[in-house]
């Protein structure tokens, strides 16, 4: 486990990576743990890129390379374990969601009921608080 997160992602994506993961990089040195939605590819591939991917920007003034290192820890997002660890270290603070509907179910594999049980675990394991943000 990687100490230095202090944001968990639940839906690592496209929106993500664009969004929340380059504020967090171009705004300060907190470190995110992402966890997929409904495939482990994207986990997978920045694992492959030592966390690290290219975003572009495109203007009219040119385009915007910058290798974004803000996710430090990648996981599919069937690994509750990894997520209930996550979830309950102290040094975590925010839980960010860019998940879809399909992800919004009480179903046992449904994200959302995953993180309640992950949520239920920090409050008996330590009770800190913590945000939760859906984007």
């Amino acid at each position: 486990m990687n100490n230095d997160v202090k944001i968990v992602h639940l839906g690592l994506g496209a929106f993500f990576k664009a969004h929340s993961a380059w504020y967090t990089y171009k705004c300060s040195d907190w470190k995110i743990a992402a966890f997929t939605g409904r495939s482990a590819k994207a986990a997978t591939e920045l694992v492959a890129n030592n966390y690290k991917y290219k975003l572009i920007t495109k203007s009219i003034g040119g385009d915007i390379e910058e290798t974004i290192d803000s996710v430090v820890e990648a996981f599919d997002g069937n690994d509750a374990s990894a997520l209930t660890q996550y979830i309950c270290s102290p040094n975590v603070a925010i839980v960010t969601l860019t998940i879809t509907e399909a992800g919004y179910t009480a179903e046992p594999n449904g994200m959302i009921f995953k993180l309640l049980n992950a949520l239920e675990k920090r409050f008996e394991r330590n009770g800190n608080p913590i945000a939760i943000v859906p984007c």
